[in-house]
C-alpha cells in the first residue's frame, strides 16, 4: 500500500511505528519509533518521510524535539471513525472544507474513502485542488520547521 501510495505521488509522511501516545514515552522511546518507521518507509518507497502525525495528534515539548521533523495535525476532524458513514463524510467536506484546511480522515474505513470520492467532484467544481502537505505550505511561500506544529496553511 505504501508502495502504492508513493508511486502515485502522494506524500508518505511518518505516523510512528506502534500507535502509542508519545506524551507519555521518553524522548529515546519517541526516536526509536520514528527512527524505525522511517527506516521501514524508506525500505517500501526509497523515500525519508520528512512530515509526522503524532499518534492521537499528541504534543508536548519532549516530543516536539524528539520527533526531528515537522509536526503536520489537522484544523478540522471529521470524526469518520465515530460516524463511520458516507454520507456524513461527504457532508463534513461539502460544508467545512477552506482554502488551506488540512483535514482529518482515516482510510481504513470504506465509508471515509466513499465520502471524500463522493464530495471530490463538488470540491473541483468550487475551484478545491489537491496537492501535499509540503506543497501546501510552499505554495503559500512557508518553510516548515522541525518540531514546530502545523494545522493547517495560512
Amino acid at each position: 500500500l505504501i508502495a502504492r501510495m508513493a508511486n502515485e505521488g502522494h506524500e508518505i509522511g511518518n505516523h510512528s511505528y506502534s500507535h502509542s501516545d508519545f506524551t507519555t514515552m521518553s524522548y529515546g522511546d519517541i526516536e526509536y519509533e520514528v527512527d524505525l518507521t522511517d527506516e521501514l518507509i524508506m525500505d517500501i518507497t526509497g523515500v525519508r518521510p520528512r512530515l509526522i502525525r503524532t499518534p492521537y495528534g499528541s504534543v508536548n515539548s519532549t516530543v516536539r524535539s524528539a520527533v526531528g521533523k515537522p509536526i503536520i495535525l489537522w484544523n478540522g476532524d471529521s470524526r469518520d471513525w465515530e460516524t463511520r458513514s458516507a454520507s456524513a463524510v461527504e457532508s463534513y467536506l461539502l460544508n467545512y472544507a477552506e482554502d488551506g484546511d488540512i483535514l482529518l480522515f482515516h482510510d481504513s474505513h470504506g465509508t471515509t474513502v466513499e465520502g471524500v470520492l463522493d464530495a471530490l467532484p463538488t470540491l473541483v467544481a468550487r475551484g478545491f485542488t489537491f496537492v501535499t502537505v509540503s506543497d501546501l505550505f510552499r505554495l503559500r511561500g512557508y518553510s516548515l520547521s522541525s518540531g514546530s506544529v502545523y494545522y493547517s496553511a495560512p
